[in-house]
């Protein structure tokens, strides 16, 4: 057993309706048959009696426009949820289980598409903030954040009832508390389950939020080969804007290079977001709008680590959340 085992409970896994703010996320790319090279991003997220999201996209590797089947702008209290393991749900869509066994279940409103996948924890669960930290520059602003660097990923995608099956990897993340938009303008955060590309193990996560002028504020990065033992960097790292791209007066890099050095370990990092990333421009709500960007992207680069030099060459998924102030 390592220093770095992380324990959850079943607490820890259900819902928590004294949070602000909780939300479930998965990010997949499948690796073989009809859909290999396709990513899938799920959310179930709650903002406490404000909105609620129920949202599945799916995205082809060459083609420009995500396939959204998902339910957003949920009326409050439209998600259901248990507060002992993970069962949170809406209609017939459900994701439920305890580490490291899950079950994502997702269907469109005409169930055109219909996906039906298990999900296995493939490495120990990370804690991020276990005790609500302040991770955020804010005195408001707290969190509880764990994730799964890489989950098995095996099932079915229907497609006008013609059922495919799939297999892939993916990571999880299990988030509640309270970031506090006037303090933050947004936040990023990148999940690489097979960093080396597929048949190797080197897993990466990146997390950072943003100051209102858009200058990095907090910053996370862990790494994983064996699925027990992590890494990281204590003193941050640098993010650099290589492309940019604007939706709606949002600016979003399209391609960033991330580099940091450590008592001997290094990582000169690239992403590169593919053609295929959904935007979604939320409506105006208090006087502030929401954009959340999400997609696969592109990693390559190097790292060094216990006398260990890898070629970085996978696919992650990425994702952020922008935070405008209207008539500001």
């Amino acid at each position: 057993m390592s220093k770095f085992d992380q324990i959850l409970t079943e607490e820890d896994e259900g819902f928590h309706k004294k949070d602000t703010q909780e939300w479930y996320y998965v990010g997949v790319i499948f690796n073989e048959g009809k859909f290999a090279n396709w990513a899938l991003v799920c959310t179930f997220l709650t903002t406490r009696g404000i909105r609620e999201y129920n949202s599945l996209w799916l995205f082809p590797p060459d083609e420009e426009n995500a396939i959204d089947i998902g339910y957003m702008d949920l009326k409050p209290r439209s998600l259901k949820a248990s507060k002992k393991k993970v069962d949170i749900r809406f209609q017939n869509n459900f994701l439920k289980g305890m580490y490291p066994n899950y079950h994502l279940y997702f269907e469109d409103a005409n169930k055109k598409y219909i996906i039906d996948l298990k999900l296995k924890g493939d490495t120990e669960p990370k804690w991020v903030t276990q005790n609500g930290e302040k991770v955020i520059r804010a005195k408001s602003s707290y969190l509880y954040d764990y994730f799964i660097p890489r989950i098995l990923v095996n099932g079915t995608i229907t497609v006008n009832d013609t059922p495919y099956p799939v297999q892939g990897d993916g990571y999880y993340e299990h988030v509640r508390g309270l970031v506090d938009p006037f303090a933050t303008k947004g936040w990023l955060w990148v999940g690489i389950p097979r960093a080396e590309g597929r048949e190797k193990n080197l897993c990466i996560n990146i997390g950072t939020s943003y100051n209102l002028d858009e200058s990095p504020q907090e910053q996370m990065i862990y790494f994983t080969e064996n699925g027990k033992d992590y890494g990281t960097f204590h003193n941050g790292y640098t993010i650099e804007n290589l492309e940019m791209a604007q939706v709606q007066g949002i600016n979003y890099p399209t391609k960033l290079r991330l580099t940091a050095e450590e008592a001997g370990t290094k990582m000169d990092l690239t992403l590169t977001r593919l053609p295929c990333t959904y935007k979604v421009v939320g409506k105006e709500l208090f006087n502030l709008r929401a954009t959340f960007i999400t997609g696969p992207a592109t990693c390559s680069g190097m790292m060094e680590w216990n006398n260990k030099k890898y070629q970085l060459n996978g696919i992650a998924i990425a994702s952020s959340m922008y935070l405008v102030h209207l008539g500001s």
